[in-house]
């Protein structure tokens, strides 16, 4: 992590402590209620919800992992370097076999996983989408994949991209605080990235590959204010609108 990067992760921590209770205001999202009941009169939370200071520091996941679910994030010193090698090689060919057809990159990504779990079970290595602290086996969210080696457990982040968008500053990575996480211990964090082409036949298949540590990732923080279709139209008929069929 360069300088710029540590000075940014040690102001926005300073601050996220100043401004838990926003924080967790933020995160329970307690739908109809004044901002002061929330968080007091105070000028700093609220610049906190509402204002723009906070866009440009960086937290790394370390920190956030840390700090949001309790757990370390542990180096990776390449432990089981070639073993990862065999398996992500293996996993890139299975899914090269037929390819896969889509418009949308999180539909590849999708089959990639799969493929690469496939490609551990043959290596004889327990690998499965996490659960949560519920029990539940979720897909969505971070991370993709739970994998345990020696004894020693991963957590997996699968991305496909392409030639171009490798260098893109496009959000790629997201990862959000949950009342029923994925991330349930102490492990070796890792990003395993595809690089996709598409072929004449439309098809996408994978050209390369890459694998590193990510518990020093540099993420940027974004405050969010978001509803359902079921928030935006359960109340229609007792609010101001209109409303009209149209016919074929």
């Amino acid at each position: 992590m360069n300088e710029s990067n540590r000075r940014g992760v040690w102001r926005l921590g300073c601050w996220m402590l100043r401004c838990r209770k926003a924080f967790l205001v933020a995160g329970v999202g307690l739908a109809g209620l004044p901002l002061p009941y929330l968080c007091g009169n105070s000028g700093e939370v609220q610049d906190m919800l509402f204002g723009t200071g906070h866009r440009d520091a960086r937290l790394s996941l370390e920190t956030i992992v840390e700090n949001a679910f309790g757990k370390r994030v542990l180096p990776w010193d390449g432990q089981h370097r070639d073993k990862f090698r065999e398996v992500i090689r293996r996993g890139a060919e299975t899914f090269n076999q037929s390819g896969c057809s889509a418009d949308r990159m999180n539909e590849i990504s999708t089959k990639v996983e799969d493929c690469l779990m496939e490609a551990f079970r043959v290596y004889g290595i327990s690998a499965a989408l996490p659960k949560t602290r519920s029990g539940r086996t979720q897909r969505s969210g971070y991370p993709d994949l739970r994998v345990k080696v020696e004894g020693q457990a991963y957590y997996l982040e699968v991305k496909t991209y392409s030639a171009q968008s490798r260098t893109s500053s496009h959000r790629a990575f997201y990862l959000s605080n949950s009342p029923d996480p994925k991330v349930l211990e102490d492990a070796i964090h890792l990003l395993v990235g595809f690089e996709v082409e598409k072929r004449n036949d439309n098809s996408y298949r994978v050209t390369r590959f890459l694998c590193r540590d990510i518990r020093e990732l540099a993420c940027k923080v974004k405050i969010e204010f978001n509803a359902s279709n079921l928030d935006m139209y359960r109340d229609f008929e007792d609010c101001t609108s209109i409303s009209g069929e149209v016919q074929e």
